[in-house]
C-alpha cells in the first residue's frame, strides 16, 4: 500500500508543480462544515501539504491560499451538486476534471478507516444521479499515485514518438 508520504515525496519531485503552503486544519474544517461532510484522512493530508496542486495539465481541486478560482474545492462541490446536470450526490467530492464534464469523485458514503474510494463520476451516463460510479482506486492516495504514472507512461510514449 502506498503511503501519503510516499506520495508526496514522489509529487516534489516534479520541477513543473504548482501548489501552495497548504491548507490550514480550520480550513479544512471550514470545508467539511460547508459541504456537510468528513474527508477522508489521505486527501486531508494532501490539503494540508499541497492545498492544491497544478501538475502537467492535472488540476486537483483544494483549498488554502493561491488556490486558483476554478480549482476551488468548495465552488466546484457546489456547482455539481446545484448547477450541472445531473446533479451530484452530496457523498461524492470532486478532486478532479477529465476535461470532458466527468469527475473523479471521494466517495464519502464508503468512508472507512480515514480512507474511501475514489469513483468516476460520468456526467452523460443515462441513468443520471442513480448511477453507480466505478472505483477506479481504493484510496485518494492510490488513485493519484496510479494517474502520476499514467502521466509518465504518456510522456514516455511522447517521447519516444518524437525520435
Amino acid at each position: 500500500m502506498i503511503t501519503f508520504d510516499q506520495l508526496r515525496d514522489r509529487l516534489y519531485r516534479y520541477a513543473s508543480l504548482e501548489h501552495a503552503d497548504g491548507a490550514s486544519v480550520d480550513e479544512i474544517a471550514q470545508v467539511e462544515r460547508r459541504l456537510k461532510i468528513s474527508l477522508p484522512g489521505d486527501y486531508v493530508s494532501f490539503l494540508r501539504e499541497f492545498g492544491w496542486i497544478g501538475l502537467e495539465g492535472m488540476e486537483l481541486y483544494g483549498v488554502g491560499s493561491g488556490v486558483p478560482t476554478h480549482w476551488e474545492l468548495c465552488l466546484n462541490v457546489e456547482g455539481e451538486r446545484t448547477m450541472f446536470m445531473p446533479f451530484m450526490p452530496t457523498f461524492l467530492i470532486p478532486v478532479m476534471a477529465d476535461g470532458a464534464g466527468n469527475h473523479y469523485c471521494l466517495d464519502t458514503s464508503r468512508l472507512e478507516d480515514g480512507r474511501c474510494p475514489v469513483v468516476f463520476w460520468d456526467h452523460e451516463d443515462p441513468r443520471g444521479n442513480r448511477q453507480i460510479p466505478q472505483v477506479v482506486a481504493a484510496s485518494f492516495v492510490e488513485w493519484l499515485w496510479n494517474h502520476l504514472n499514467e502521466l509518465e507512461s504518456f510522456a514516455g510514449d511522447e517521447e519516444q514518438s518524437l525520435q
